[in-house]
């Protein structure tokens, strides 16, 4: 940059030039420059403030949701409605998918409920069945595969078991 009054080379951080000691005019100019950068600083700042926030109200959300279905899917479990249990492990998978705790207290309410035999009664055993299982397969399935093969197993031994029922039912008529 140069003088206007003496042509002189300057730096715009220069008040008065060096040479003739005129005045710059770069004074504004510095000014205008470090009221810019505060405000790119400000905003980076909010920006960064905002982040840290929105990940902690997220991080906060899921802990009270994960904590609050839990429970109630720890009560459902103790008056064996293992139906609203699926369901409250639902709650947790459909939003937090990667929440593996859930993933396998799901697939052993199945499991257990399909032993107890109290979800799946006589005619819609199957059906019952298949519906949780369809459930878990779209929300988690994909998440934990020995999971997912477990749940495999145990659909292969309800339709081995129904076969075997309409067999004997055929047979007694």
């Amino acid at each position: 940059m140069r003088c206007i009054h003496c042509g002189e080379e300057i730096s715009f951080r220069d008040k008065n030039c060096p040479a003739c000691g005129a005045r710059t005019g770069n004074e504004e100019k510095v000014q205008k420059r470090k009221k810019k950068i505060k405000l790119i600083l400000l905003l980076a700042i909010a920006a960064v403030v905002g982040v840290v926030a929105f990940i902690g109200i997220y991080h906060a959300i899921k802990v009270a949701t994960i904590g609050k279905y839990t429970a109630l899917a720890e009560l459902a479990l103790e008056e064996e409605d293992y139906e609203e249990a699926v369901d409250c492990y639902l709650k947790i998978l459909r939003p937090y998918r990667d929440v593996e705790e859930a993933q396998k207290a799901l697939a052993e309410v199945l499991v257990i409920a399909y032993e107890k035999d109290d979800m799946f009664k006589y005619d819609r055993k199957y059906k019952d069945f298949t519906d949780a299982y369809d459930r878990y397969e779209k929300y988690v399935g994909e998440y934990d595969y020995v999971l997912y093969t477990e749940l495999e197993e145990l659909d292969a031994r309800i339709k081995e078991e129904i076969e075997k029922e309409k067999e004997n039912e055929s047979e007694e008529e």
